[in-house]
């Protein structure tokens, strides 16, 4: 028959499988600092809706996790709750950070794996991938120990880089699961696991298109995708807007008998939606949910909410009147840079088609400076940023001066002569600053500092003509946390050039931690939003380690610690001849950002530790402590 028939390219989907998630870092380990979010907080979120998908699998029988809530769970505390529990497969669920500028996905096995484990990588990293297009940053080998020392077919993914902050800030989409974001995360992984076992993997909805704010009593549209697994078909979709303050239903739409596949529904074209002015602004939220037929929210087989993102429904007190508003723009740009310019607009029916004209004009002499019309806009709400396709930028002076934004609503072909309404920034102008070649340079900084010990950092600088007098600040910031440790302001710069040498003495910590040194050019009594130019050593930190005081009498002794490379490439480090008095020995190794990347502690009674690791080439630092006393200190330089 058929459904006994076993596939070659999977394991056989009759298997009752059991599954181990495991959320990467957790309690006093953040793992990754986002600016809204840290990188335990996203993996047990996304842990969390893998689990919910692959409890709803046919074939998974047990489901579990490393931990459920933010609590420490140590490395080996992970592989044993794996291996002695005989799971099928273990994958570990983990988010990247750089420094703000990178996006991607990756997805590690370990490098001398089973063959089981290269094939459940290889299935799951392009769903990865797809979940959110990010760059694909390749599926890779690694000897991490979560995959070193589990027993069964083990995977690691990377799924984004939570410090992202460039055309949006990643860390912000985890913090409110921004359109489904953890939720999408959770599918992609479950997706590529089904995929690997021959099993069918389950339905999912998120949200496209939601508006920020509406108007009562006017319409608007709300969009979802979402899809639907053939084991669950036929099903029904069901969208809902709830009041945010006590949870009644304003609106109910349910789309019946959806068979399998991808879907997009439009809701709010036919019926349409609108919601009743209370007199006052409040809060909905959307939910939309997909059931088996005819069923309801108590057997759903997959959610998504806005409540965390509400849309406020404004007052409408005169609903025939058109509007404009600017939502953001600029106070302060260098010239020959890209500009944007967002502004809502309501349109109303009695004003319908109507057009659309933007214009950037020169405060002092009133000359248009960018002009963009958009035609023929039909009547309801709309946002339009201004600057993304043609670009805008404004032209160097060689000096400052103020524009401002002028936007018009006008019958079709319309001028300001016959505008229906306008909105305009002209009281509250915008700076062009000219883009002269002021910069900042460090010509010395130390690449290990040890704590209590005095160190200097040394820069020069060049301020333009048009920049002076200018102030410059001069800061060191704890690279994980970004807390500034130290701080020295230079003030009222009137020479071109100049040169500084900045002393400081780093705090003492029984971790090895790392720090980076920020400069920034500014007008008189600015700041970091004001700035002309700034320089950064964020991708080359200083690595500062305890200092040698702390270090016990062990230094002295006997005890020894050798460090050499196998014939194998493997770096090797041996500890021995240690005195017993000394017990809860551990080694922990210390990339150059200041993260733990391995530990190991004393494995017999007679206080002997070794370490074999195959760490990528680069500079390592460890640690040896006994009960939080550091005992000593070393760096390690791979190279191979």
């Amino acid at each position: 028959m058929k459904h006994f028939l076993i596939s070659l390219a999977f394991p056989c989907a009759l298997f009752a499988w059991t599954i181990c998630l495991d959320p990467g870092h957790g309690g006093t380990d953040p793992g990754a600092i986002g600016t809204y979010y840290t990188e335990k907080q996203a993996n047990l979120d996304v842990a969390n809706w893998a689990k919910f998908y692959m409890d709803k699998v046919g074939g998974i029988t047990w489901t579990s996790m490393t931990r459920y809530s933010d609590m420490d769970v140590s490395l080996e505390d992970r592989v044993n709750y794996a291996n002695t529990n005989d799971f099928d497969r273990f994958i570990s669920i983990h988010q990247n950070a750089y420094n703000g500028s990178v996006q991607g996905t990756e997805t590690y096995c370990y490098t001398y794996g089973s063959a089981q484990s290269f094939a459940l990588r290889d299935s799951t990293h392009p769903e990865l991938v797809r979940a959110y297009l990010y760059n694909d940053r390749g599926a890779q080998t690694a000897g991490y120990y979560v995959l070193r020392y589990t027993s069964m077919p083990a995977i690691l993914g990377e799924g984004s880089f939570i410090d992202y902050n460039g055309d949006y800030n990643e860390s912000w989409r985890y913090a409110y699961n921004w359109y489904a974001h953890s939720s999408r995360q959770g599918h992609a992984y479950t997706k590529g696991l089904c995929k690997h076992l021959g099993l069918l993997y389950p339905s999912f909805v998120l949200f496209t298109d939601y508006p920020d704010s509406v108007y009562s009593n006017s319409n608007f549209t709300v969009r979802d995708s979402f899809y639907v697994a053939g084991f669950q078909a036929n099903a029904d979709l069901i969208f809902e807007v709830k009041s945010k303050t006590s949870g009644n239903v304003l609106y109910t739409e349910r789309t019946a008998n959806i068979s399998p596949g991808y879907w997009i529904r439009t809701f709010g074209i036919n019926p349409t939606i609108s919601l009743p002015d209370s007199g006052y602004d409040y809060y909905v939220y959307f939910i939309s949910y997909i059931v088996p037929e005819g069923g309801n929210w108590n057997n759903r087989y997959s959610h998504v909410s806005t409540s965390l993102l509400p849309t406020k429904v404004k007052t409408n007190p005169t609903p025939d009147t058109s509007c404009i508003v600017y939502k953001s723009y600029p106070e302060i740009i260098y010239a020959d840079s890209s500009i944007f310019v967002q502004e809502s607009l309501y349109i109303a029916p009695s004003q319908a088609p109507a057009d659309l004209i933007f214009e950037i004009k020169h405060r002092e002499s009133g000359n248009i400076l960018y002009h963009e019309r958009i035609e023929s806009l039909s009547c309801g709400h709309w946002i339009k940023t201004f600057g993304l396709d043609p670009q805008i930028t404004l032209a160097d002076s060689f000096g400052e001066y103020e524009v401002y934004f002028l936007s018009i609503l006008t019958p079709p072909g319309g001028g300001w002569s016959n505008r229906y309404t306008y909105k305009s920034t002209y009281t509250t102008p915008t700076t062009v600053l000219s883009n002269s070649p002021s910069y900042i340079l460090y010509k010395s900084f130390p690449d290990t500092v040890t704590a209590l010990e005095p160190s200097v950092v040394i820069e020069s600088l060049y301020v333009a003509p048009s920049q002076r007098p200018a102030d410059l600040i001069f800061e060191i910031k704890n690279r994980t946390t970004g807390d500034i440790i130290d701080f020295e302001r230079v003030e009222g710069l009137t020479s071109e050039y100049y040169n500084f040498d900045f002393s400081f003495t780093p705090q003492d910590s029984l971790m090895v931690y790392s720090v980076y040194f920020l400069s920034i050019l500014t007008p008189p009594g600015g700041n970091w939003s004001t700035r002309y130019r700034y320089a950064s050593t964020y991708n080359t930190p200083t690595i500062v380690l305890p200092n040698p005081t702390t270090i016990d009498e062990f230094a002295e002794s006997k005890n020894e610690i050798i460090h050499h490379f196998s014939p194998s490439g493997e770096s090797i480090l041996f500890l021995y001849n240690v005195d017993k008095s000394y017990d809860n020995l551990e080694i922990k190794i210390y990339d150059v950002t200041g993260r733990i990347v391995d530990r190991i502690s004393a494995i017999d009674n007679t206080n002997k530790l070794e370490y074999s690791g195959n760490l990528k080439n680069g500079v390592y630092y460890y640690l040896l402590t006994s009960n939080e006393l550091i005992l000593a200190r070393n760096k390690l330089a791979i190279v191979r």
